[in-house]
């Protein structure tokens, strides 16, 4: 195959523009700038997305969430192992003097009512925030 033979070939692969038939400099341009385009839109636009302030408060709220609902399990895994409690006993029953009323009067079942209800409302929160993203 000649040389020339060779760079048509080649242009033709290039999708050539519809209403001429030379690929031309501005297609080459373009073609450059959709790569990067598509270049960029992978791990920056993931990055820009996870710190969006909405997915920073989400996350906070979710560790914050899982650190209490842990909290409380070890809790109850120390209460039914160690002391052999029941159940109940252990979410309703006083705890005062210990580390987790903390003065007030809470018991085990508040703390373990806070962590489900961040853990909602940051499932409430993404799947908002991801309607308000389809919506646009």
């Amino acid at each position: 195959m000649h040389f020339l033979e060779k760079k048509r070939a080649n242009k033709s692969a290039m999708k050539p523009c519809p209403i001429d038939t030379e690929y031309t400099i501005f297609d080459a341009l373009l073609e450059t700038l959709q790569k990067k385009e598509k270049k960029n839109s992978g791990y920056l636009s993931l990055f820009k997305h996870f710190c969006s302030p909405m997915n920073l408060a989400a996350l906070l709220l979710m560790a914050i969430g899982l650190v209490t609902i842990v909290w409380v399990g070890n809790l109850f895994w120390c209460d039914i192992t160690f002391w052999g409690k029941d159940v109940a006993l252990i979410l309703f029953g006083s705890r005062t003097g210990e580390d987790i009323s903390l003065g007030i009067g809470m018991k085990v079942i508040h703390y373990l009512l806070m962590g489900a209800a961040l853990l909602f409302s940051v499932s409430f929160m993404l799947i908002r925030s991801r309607r308000i993203r389809v919506m646009k």
